[in-house]
């Protein structure tokens, strides 16, 4: 374990070290660590910055030095060496220097004249060394994050201007965190979790700076791993292989790119002169694990709606009577188990000592558990259904997840001044799930389904090589290309079984056996995405100004699709509904039938350049430009989105007021692209198919649930016209089209008060400028075709038989677009459609972040390390971004906000990731050589609650559709911003509670073992507080029906829904690890 080192760099420069004295700082220093710490800050990076945020720098000022004097920086881990010479003004720089620790050597005539021993170089941070005058020589201060010395001094970096945070292997292994980047990246200020909903592959998502999950980017040494599909998920390399975990927050110079919300950036570790490893084992038993609380629906979900008949013209449950279901229990959770064990091995060491070195490092983890699927449903006089109370086919499983991560790197210093580094690295998870019937009759597991069982994997690579040339002491160059391939076959075999289900207000609801299980109702076809990239940097230095430039380009792949189960067999998905017209007894059936999926890719390009000015001793000024273009390709190879030549400019500037480093103001202003994923092609350009239909029946076959003697009610319909016809790419988006970009502004403030506390605060507020997300609504585009063609007699006679497949569009603006109005199979004809703003009736798209984050810090001396902040923030406007948490709709740039104006009226409030208040405290105590105690405590306030339904009653008193058509599913859930007839803006029912955790640690480090054996105990969520964290939000359903939809044509105003205000999760429950740990 060895000395302590602390290696924070939190957000508003808090921990951007700087030194104490200010003889030392000249004015190259400045404006190159300003450019090193703009480019590799947060505020913009995503698929494409690559090479420059793994590495740091060591600058300095030689008081009186001799025209042949020079420094010698020589790494203590690999034995590499680069020897600069002094300049005129005396100060030298090293930049792009791979982290580690450091010794600095003052040269004289060949001689050595002084020596700076425990210099810590930091990802992305400049430490500087100066020798002579009066900074103390007995250490080195890092201008960003962490001393390796004890006795440093947390000083501040008056050269930078962006937010970050930075967690170092030391500091991850003594605070009590989870062993995942997730659990780490939370505990910088403005990272809150993302909606658990979307977490299906069991990873958190996490949502940065009041953006959308799918903002953010993730990359490991410089490379990125993000999901190409969604932009929402990564891959990781095994949890204590990382040497250190950035998290970006704010303030990107123009190296970054392609992203609005957050940067996870990971460095691993790499060898080192001196052969050592490590083995270790984290072990959470299943019964030190507290149970996490049991799901019930609300106790009143009726709200206004309750006793309303007219309203619906529906007469079911909930409307004239209280649900069956209203406070009883929806998910038993009780027998939720996991019993979680960790292996990890780690080796390093020389193979040339001082020219080759590798490093390696695996992790096999075991979760074993069981919990129950299945959800209780009840009929209107309160009794369980039939299928829920003893549902022999599924809702309970045993499940087994097996996941193997290796990570290798090999670094060559072929001379001191070229450097050749090798990553390769493994991500392997396996799912497989053994599937029981389970009875809420009796809360137990019935008979083994075999049949039902579903297994999955998900295997990445990754494989990336840098290349580092010190052409001269002014002038570096890097190169690094990187590619990675991720294999998802779904493993499980669907039984020949169609999927079918009842709604409690089914008459027939208790004749139907829930035969297929949900896992199996739309099976994922075998998947695989890849990706490649390259990027080359140039760094140099040129009098009062330090000029950087790029180049770099990235190419994604996405193989995808799923499918209704045995669609071909059976013809897609059944629910028996009751019949809103009262017209059949036995209640009425709706078929939906689901298919989608391709080849799909994602081409992105940029350049920059950027100038850090030192305009005057205390003033640093930082002028940056970058270019980014991307198209995006459908299933048939062609580009059906491109935009090229989106120029983002990037300023800051840093004043040092007292000019000692003491106390710094700054301030930063930029703009940042994002480019969509490649999934927005799946349905938004491709062939998909997603329609429904109703249909009588006058039978059901027991042996499989299926309705028999079908008769059609209506016509075969679909939300977007989705009918799985092919797409002319002019077709999916408008001309013109605008990219997702946001404007950024960051004040902040950094104070040492004296040599134990430094303090500071930051202020941020972020402005999304345009937003891309489709829209379907067919009125405009017939009004345009009634008046300008003839190929419909009236906008009705369009609006009748033209389905309009919706367009990718920027909200807010005109929309010039083509419109294929042949049918299916038959040539295309294509219709130009110009529609003004005024036309599609589309407000302005509004997302605005504000938040001041305040921080006090004691760095690690006296025997104890503490943090502790504040941020208060406020995300409000009337779109969340490219997905919408409200009701957990994950398709990126293709929710159902903006899919017809009346869908975002009152849609303006608190949107779902605002988190107002959060606090942050983390630290350690060291006892003594043998003991140390740890601790983490957060605090959230609570998610905004909104309620969200149909829309306002017609002249005979009935909840009614403008969009005549989109809540006409059975299985619709809200569309409006409307709460029984209420207009309910985001955030109007009030916020979720507060959640709160404390976790504690103690270590014991034996002195019989020489302090190499490690014994730790970690308690998370000591109190056990489990809070709700989401909730269910809407209020009404389907089927809204004007009439003209059915045979009867009687209207009916939907469904008011039994799940509405039910808790859909709480916050993790109580938790024990026991880690042991040896070091060789």
């Amino acid at each position: 374990m060895g000395g302590f080192k602390l290696n924070v760099l939190f957000y508003l420069g808090s921990k951007n070290r700087m030194f104490s004295n200010e003889s030392f700082r000249g004015r190259v220093w400045r404006r190159s660590a300003l450019s090193l710490a703009l480019g590799m800050s947060l505020a913009g990076i995503a698929g494409e910055a690559m090479a420059q945020q793994s590495t740091g720098a060591i600058f300095g000022t030689v008081a009186n030095a001799s025209p042949g004097s020079s420094v010698v920086v020589e790494s203590v881990d690999n034995g590499s060496k680069r020897e600069l010479k002094v300049d005129a003004d005396g100060r030298y720089r090293a930049s792009q220097l791979q982290v580690g620790n450091y010794r600095v050597t003052l040269m004289d005539g060949g001689k050595a004249v002084s020596t700076r021993d425990n210099v810590s170089v930091t990802i992305s941070g400049s430490t500087e060394v100066g020798f002579g005058g009066t900074t103390p020589t007995s250490a080195a201060q890092t201008l960003e994050g962490v001393s390796v010395n004890a006795s440093a001094l947390p000083q501040i970096d008056v050269s930078s201007v962006d937010t970050r945070s930075v967690f170092t292997a030391e500091q991850l292994q003594k605070i009590p965190v989870g062993t995942n980047v997730a659990a780490a990246a939370l505990l910088a200020p403005g990272v809150v979790a993302g909606d658990s909903r979307f977490n299906t592959d069991g990873k958190a998502r996490l949502a940065i700076g009041g953006s959308g999950i799918s903002e953010n980017a993730y990359r490991i040494n410089g490379y990125n791993v993000t999901d190409p599909q969604s932009n929402e998920t990564f891959f990781e390399m095994p949890f204590f292989a990382i040497d250190q975990a950035q998290v970006l927050t704010g303030g990107a110079g123009a190296q970054f790119g392609q992203s609005t919300g957050g940067v996870v950036n990971i460095v691993g570790k790499r060898g080192t002169n001196e052969w050592k490893g490590s083995v270790r084992i984290d072990w959470t038993p299943e019964s030190l694990r507290s149970d996490p609380k049991n799901l019930y629906f609300a106790k009143d979900p009726e709200d206004a709606g309750y006793g309303d008949l007219v309203g619906y013209n529906h007469g079911g449950a909930g409307i004239d009577q209280r649900f069956g279901s209203d406070g009883k229990l929806r998910q038993y959770r009780k027998k939720t188990k996991n019993t979680e064990i960790l292996y990890s091995v780690q080796l390093s060491g020389p193979l040339i000592k001082d020219k080759l070195f590798m490093y390696a490092a695996a992790s096999f983890q075991k979760n074993d558990g069981q919990e129950v699927t299945g959800l209780a449903s009840y009929s209107q006089n309160g009794n369980l259904t039939a299928g829920t109370a003893n549902n022999q086919a599924s809702g309970y499983r045993d499940r087994t997840v097996k996941a193997v991560k290796w990570y290798t790197k090999f670094d060559w210093n072929i001379t001191d001044n070229h450097i050749l580094e090798l990553t390769g690295m493994a991500d392997n998870t396996r799912r497989d799930n053994d599937v029981y019937g389970w009875s809420y009759a009796s809360l137990s597991k019935l008979g083994r389904r075999p049949d039902q069982d579903t297994n999955s994997k998900n295997n990445n690579r990754l494989y990336i090589a840098k290349y580092t040339g010190y052409i001269t002491d002014d002038f570096t160059v890097s190169a690094l290309y990187g590619r990675s391939r991720t294999i998802d076959p779904n493993l499980s075999i669907v039984p020949n079984i169609p999927y079918v289900r009842a709604n409690s207000d089914s008459p027939v609801v208790n004749q139907i056996h829930n035969y297929l299980s949900d896992a199996n109702q739309r099976p994922a076809s075998n998947g695989e995405n890849k990706s490649d990239g390259w990027r080359i940097d140039l760094e140099y230095r040129l009098g009062d100004h330090d000029l950087k430039g790029g180049v770099d380009h990235q190419t994604m792949k996405t193989k995808t699709g799923q499918a209704s189960a045995n669609l071909a067999a059976f013809g897609g998905e059944y629910l028996y509904t009751a019949d809103p017209t009262k017209t059949y007894a036995q209640g009425i059936v709706q078929q939906t039938r689901l298919a989608n999926g391709g080849n799909y890719k994602l081409k992105l390009k940029s350049y920059y350049l950027e100038d850090s000015w030192q305009v005057a001793d205390r003033w640093l000024a930082y002028i940056g430009v970058r270019n980014e273009s991307f198209e995006n390709y459908n299933s048939f190879d062609k580009v059906f989105l491109s935009k090229k030549n989106q120029w983002a400019p990037r300023l800051g500037v840093s004043w040092d007021v007292n000019g000692d480093s003491s106390f710094k103001v700054y301030a930063n202003a930029g703009r940042y692209y994002l480019a969509l994923p490649t999934g927005v092609a799946v349905r938004g350009a491709g062939g998909s198919l997603f329609t429904t239909q109703n249909f009588a029946f006058n039978g059901i076959d027991p042996t499989n649930d299926l309705p028999l003697n079908l008769v059609a009610l209506g016509p075969v319909e679909s939300a977007n016209s989705e009918f799985g016809q092919s797409r002319d790419p002019s077709t999916a988006r408008i001309k013109g089209l605008r990219s997702h970009y946001q404007d950024e502004y960051i004040l902040g403030m950094d104070k040492q008060i004296n040599d134990q506390f430094t303090v500071g605060a930051r202020a941020i507020y972020r402005d999304l400028k345009s937003q891309v997300d489709d829209t379907s609504d067919p009125r405009p585009v017939c009004k345009y075709m009634a008046a300008h063609y003839s190929d419909y007699s009236s906008v009705q006679d369009c609006l009748n038989n033209f389905n309009y497949q919706g367009v990718i569009f920027n909200p807010g603006r005109g929309a010039e677009f083509n419109v294929n109005i042949a049918d299916s199979g038959q040539p295309v004809n294509l219709r130009s459609i110009k529609l003004s703003k005024e036309d599609l009736g589309m407000p302005d798209p509004k997302r605005k972040y504000l938040s001041l984050n305040v921080y006090a810090e004691h760095p690690f001396s006296n025997n104890w390390y503490g943090r502790l902040e504040y941020t208060w923030s406020h995300s409000y406007g009337n779109t969340e971004g490219q997905v919408k948490s409200d009701i957990a709709q994950q398709d990126v740039a293709a929710s159902q906000d903006w899919d017809y104006p009346e869908f975002m009226q009152y849609a303006n409030g608190n949107l779902p990731n605002d988190r107002r208040h959060q606090i942050r405290g983390f630290g350690y105590y060291q006892l003594n050589p043998e003991w140390m105690l740890s601790a983490t405590a957060t605090a959230n306030s609570g998610r905004p609650k909104s309620c969200i339904g149909a829309w306002f009653r017609d002249a005979n008193g009935v909840f009614t559709d403008p969009s005549q058509g989109y809540m006409l599913r059975a299985t619709a859930g809200g569309a409006y911003h409307v709460c029984y007839g209420t207009p309910s803006p985001r955030g109007a029912k009030g916020n979720l509670p507060w959640s709160y955790s404390l976790d504690l640690g103690v270590t014991w480090s034996p002195a019989f073992a020489d302090h190499k054996l490690a014994f730790t105990a970690t308690v998370f969520n000591v109190f056990n507080t489990q809070k709700v964290t989401v909730y269910e939000e809407r209020a009404m359903g389907g089927p809204v029906d004007d009439g003209s939809h059915n045979k009867a044509g009687i209207p009916n105003g939907g469904n008011p829904l039994a799940i509405y205000k039910r808790a859909v999760d709480y916050s993790a429950p109580r938790a024990v690890r026991f880690s042991v740990q040896y070091d060789f």
